[in-house]
């Protein structure tokens, strides 16, 4: 059991995921064609569709109650992973 919690905290911290939800995050790649999706008005860097290049990025969860599904995520660069508040859009 320690070592699951270790594992999650350190993929949390980490911006990675768990190696069973790969798959959605390879989805959410390919959806978002490389670029990210956000369109969150608590960035301030971007005024519609931010569109950087997914270079350091991570799955942002659009429902915090929901699960890590490619209809519940979002692709998001490390610019508007900083600039953001969780869970707004």
């Amino acid at each position: 059991m320690r070592e699951f919690i270790k594992e999650v905290l350190l993929s949390w911290f980490s911006g990675v995921i768990l190696p069973g939800d790969q798959k959605v995050r390879e989805d959410a790649y390919k959806r978002a064609n490389g670029l990210c999706e956000c369109t969150m008005r608590t960035c301030n860097h971007h005024t519609r569709r931010c569109d950087a290049p997914l270079i350091h990025w991570e799955l942002h969860r659009i429902s915090m109650d929901g699960k890590y599904t490619i209809d519940n995520v979002i692709a998001i660069c490390e610019t508007c992973r900083k600039t953001q508040s969780p869970y707004e859009n």
